[in-house]
């Protein structure tokens, strides 16, 4: 659950690590600071040097590669803020997932391994449905006993927003879209449920159920006050083909909290909802200096020639040869590169 978190184990002393490397979004344009707490919960200390050594894919920069801590005392924390910072290279294409792994190494040479996941870029709006026009709903499968459409009874923003169909006791109103992921995405949209509901909130009555790909992801009806407001929710796609469902649907018999009760819509409403991906500006790969879609000897030639000054790369190049984002093109770069052509 906590892949950032590890513990080792060492002649008494339980050590735990925590690194945290803030939000995003991450680009090229910032440092990133990582803050480190380091725990001794056992009952003596480490009896050593504990080394720390940051790691990632090539393209991520870090200040000190490795770090030693003195020994930690028993039943102590230290908060090391601002203890090692990155950089990220401006080749690495936008929507990129990449591991940044923390090895701990204890002195009698035991260690554990902590890591955690970022995206590279600003995930940015390809689809957008405000439901403000018919338009908006072309996109969109409508099945079961009634069809959503557009109203303008009731919107989170602007004028209008999309509402389930008008149905009775046990039939159900569905929409659903099917979309294209071109990276890790993420999808947000404001909600509304205006129906029947559970006064104690452990039971389903009447409400909105979503759905990605016929996988339920919740269920949703108004709280126990009966209160209906706009909520705002997202969630995120793997790259590919994916559809969404809303089903808002009702049981056999009404009760206390029915809308023939309450007054309330019996509906479910939906509105502002956008699709966000990692849009990848950089057409090339890195490495590929000649810039002919491929990373192979001639590249590393051109690279060779780059280093010694024999020709001058142009901005493409330079940004392809400079394969560990140093700012730099040098030996290193030309390490790299072989290793991209061996593997």
């Amino acid at each position: 659950l906590y892949p950032n978190i590890r513990t080792a184990l060492y002649g008494g002393s339980l050590i735990s690590s925590v690194f945290d490397i803030g939000n995003g979004p991450y680009t090229s344009d910032v440092i990133y600071p990582i803050d480190l707490t380091l725990s001794n919960i056992g009952l003596s200390g480490s009896n050593g040097i504990i080394n720390l050594q940051f790691s990632a894919e090539p393209g991520i920069e870090f200040y000190n590669q490795e770090i030693n801590v003195s020994d930690l005392e028993p039943r102590t924390t230290i908060d090391l803020e601002q203890i090692n910072e990155f950089t990220i290279s401006p080749f690495i294409p936008s929507g990129t997932e990449i591991t940044i792994s923390l090895i701990m190494t204890l002195e009698d040479g035991s260690e554990t391994i902590s890591s955690t996941d970022i995206i590279i870029g600003v995930p940015e709006p390809v689809l957008e449905y405000n439901f403000e026009s018919s338009e908006d709903i072309q996109d969109w499968n409508m099945s079961g006993d009634s069809d959503w459409y557009i109203t303008s009874g009731d919107s989170n923003e602007g004028s209008n927003s999309f509402r389930s169909g008008f149905i009775g006791d046990n039939q159900e109103s569905t929409a659903s879209i099917t979309l294209d992921a071109a990276s890790t995405s993420i999808v947000e949209f404001s909600y509304r449920v205006s129906s029947e509901y559970s006064p104690s909130g452990n039971n389903f009555y009447d409400g909105l159920t979503f759905y990605v790909d016929n996988q339920q992801i919740d269920q949703y009806q108004p709280g126990n006050d009966g209160q209906s407001p706009w909520i705002n929710f997202s969630i995120t796609l793997s790259p590919g083909i994916h559809t969404l469902t809303f089903t808002y649907s009702k049981d056999g018999g009404g009760g206390s909290t029915d809308c023939e009760n309450t007054g309330c819509d019996d509906a479910a409403f939906i509105d502002n909802f956008i699709l966000y991906s990692y849009v990848n500006g950089n057409p090339f790969l890195p490495g590929d200096i000649n810039l002919d879609q491929q990373v192979d000897v001639l590249d590393v030639v051109l690279l060779v020639n780059f280093v010694l000054d024999i020709n001058e790369p142009s901005g493409d190049q330079f940004l392809a040869s400079d394969v560990n984002g140093d700012g730099l093109l040098n030996v290193l770069d030309v390490v790299q590169v072989v290793n991209l052509i061996l593997d």
